[in-house]
């Protein structure tokens, strides 16, 4: 993991200053030949230093984790301020963009690299992100299952403990007869499951995929079950009774709502997407340098979740074990009524998704036109189903995806970022996706089909977008002398016929080509009993390629496979892929 840069992640001009600085102390009065042994010893340290991080262990190990996390007192609280973030986003960054020569640098260089994964490019298991789906074990029914505990509220009365009256989205705070805790939020009177089926299939998208969301379920309760506490001064009974009544009753006297678990912890404000938290000696990784914020994107672009802002995200302090005051915090992304086709108190605008609320470009491009550019979402048709609004796949283009306010993580995502998302969409299949939007409970049998094949339909696009500018070879392991791997857009039917070149190499040798292949494995045996083979170089390098069958003199971009020799056979210790 590189939360905290280690000391062999040292750049070239690092390394100079370091080899000057050394210099400088090595001056008089020293002897020249004792400046001179040590500066060579300098030297060989520094050159140590950059050993590849695929060499150092530990091996075969494509999850890990991170340290764990020190504890620290508790942090203060920190608000997202809105509109200074819009501001920002909208004008202050892109302005500072525009003007700084190291933006221009990376955006030829594709960006930065990200800073919280391994040699396996995976995200460390860690406060802001846990590998779930990715590693292949999920069940269906425990990616429907959601966060856990997953159970929601047991039937009976409900214990009002404060309301939110004002605003469009009134909403309620409630125990039930377990103690358990909710927030209540219901959909726009005029689309019944709107906002509420939005929330409960991003959740349980979001929560597969490894990200920590609160426990999100639909439930249906009735009028004569709400009471307000007696200790509550807010809301009377009249007031519960005007919020109910705009929650669409139904004549037996049944609300249909989107229960929101409590998340357990002391809430100390939300995160933003850029920079660090001060107070929190944990956070050490700028937030825009995270994969996981940075894959975001596609999570976001795949789900229509247009809102991004730092408002929909929380930091929860949590005490340790036998401690009173120490702890650490853990994020959380929150609120994705925003979804699908629901804009939370409406439904969205044809534009949602496709153009921000501000950007200079479309600005500029609309007025040197005189208004006559066409925009290209605007064939999009609105869905015949009122809980569903403006979703759709047709006119959806990957790279085109923007939510309302720029996020810089966004901003910053690379095409490694792009095939990190991707590669967990893929594990996602038709089944999955089906019983995670019969979760939100639909009113009609046809929506829930409708926004499953949207659903499906997008996933496709992601992945086609992220597998042409990285190779999508993945799953690598050597069993029986052979290095197997996966072919992620075969797998999905994206792609029929693939060939595969690859090329050996060791350490300190010359490479070797092996040839060409239908098949998505290369027969380690005769590397084995090579004279190339001996514990005193036990790294090694396999690079692959990809081409069509019709095209096999077109090759895509490589993969380099790290292997190490460990008791007379490879093991798989590292990836670094290419971009097309």
């Amino acid at each position: 993991m590189r939360s905290v840069k280690p000391w062999h992640h040292i750049t070239c001009q690092q390394l100079f200053h370091l080899y000057r600085c050394s210099q400088l102390m090595l001056k008089k009065p020293l002897t020249r030949s004792l400046r001179i042994s040590i500066s060579i010893s300098t030297l060989i340290c520094l050159s140590a230093c950059c050993t590849p991080d695929w060499q150092r262990p530990p091996h075969d190990r494509r999850f890990q984790y991170s340290p764990p996390p020190k504890t620290h007192a508790k942090p203060s609280l920190q608000f997202a301020y809105e509109w200074s973030d819009i501001v920002q986003q909208t004008t202050a960054r892109p302005v500072a963009n525009l003007l700084s020569p190291q933006h221009w640098i990376d955006k030829l260089n594709h960006g930065p690299p990200a800073l919280d994964i391994n040699d396996f490019g995976e995200v460390v298991d860690s406060t802001w992100f846990t590998n779930r789906i990715g590693r292949g074990n999920m069940s269906i029914t425990e990616v429907v299952l959601g966060p856990p505990p997953s159970s929601g509220p047991v039937s009976g009365p409900l214990k009002v403990t404060s309301a939110k009256i004002l605003g469009a989205s009134p909403g309620l705070r409630v125990e039930d007869s377990l103690g358990q805790q909710f927030v209540v939020k219901f959909d726009p009177p005029a689309y019944p499951a709107l906002a509420s089926g939005a929330e409960v299939i991003t959740t349980k998208i979001l929560h597969a995929a490894g990200y920590n969301v609160p426990e999100n379920t639909v439930h249906h309760f009735s009028l004569d079950d709400v009471y307000v506490s007696e200790e509550t001064s807010s809301p009377s009974h009249s007031e519960l009774q005007s919020i109910l009544q705009l929650a669409n009753p139904t004549r037996a006297g049944e609300v249909r709502a989107l229960f929101s678990r409590i998340i357990p912890g002391q809430a100390v404000g939300s995160f933003k997407y850029r920079g660090t938290r001060e107070d929190d000696p944990n956070d050490s990784i700028p937030h825009e340098r995270r994969r996981s914020l940075r894959g975001y994107r596609w999570f976001c672009a795949w789900t229509n979740n247009t809102d991004t802002r730092a408002s929909n995200t929380l930091d929860v302090f949590r005490t340790a074990s036998g401690e009173a005051k120490q702890g650490h915090l853990v994020h959380y992304l929150i609120d994705f009524g925003n979804a699908l086709g629901s804009l939370g108190t409406k439904a969205k605008y044809a534009s949602d998704g496709y153009d921000p609320l501000w950007s200079w470009s479309v600005v500029g491009e609309v007025f040197f036109s005189l208004g006559l550019r066409y925009r290209y979402w605007l064939p999009i048709q609105r869905s015949r189903f009122r809980s569903i609004g403006f979703f759709e796949s047709e006119v959806f283009v990957p790279e085109r995806w923007s939510p309302s306010i720029s996020n810089p993580a966004f901003a910053a995502s690379t095409p490694l970022d792009a095939f990190w998302a991707a590669s967990i969409m893929a594990e996602f299949n038709q089944a999955m996706i089906k019983a995670i939007v019969d979760s939100a409970a639909y009113p009609s049998q046809a929506a829930a089909e409708y926004v499953s094949k949207v659903l499906w339909a997008r996933r496709n696009k992601i992945l086609a977008m992220a597998f042409k500018r990285v190779s999508p070879l993945s799953h690598f392991k050597v069993e029986d002398n052979t290095l197997q791997f996966t072919d992620l857009e075969v797998r999905e039917r994206l792609r029929r016929y693939v060939l595969y070149q690859s090329v050996f190499k060791k350490v300190g040798d010359k490479a070797r080509f092996l040839g060409i292949s239908a098949r998505p494995a290369i027969n380690l045996r005769d590397i084995n009993h090579s004279p190339l083979n001996n514990e005193s170089s036990p790294f090694a390098t396999i690079s692959i390629r990809r081409s069509e069958l019709q095209n096999a003199k077109s090759w895509g971009p490589p993969v380099h496979v790290y292997l190490r020799l460990i008791d007379g056979s490879y093991t798989v210790v590292g990836l670094k892929r290419g971009i097309d």
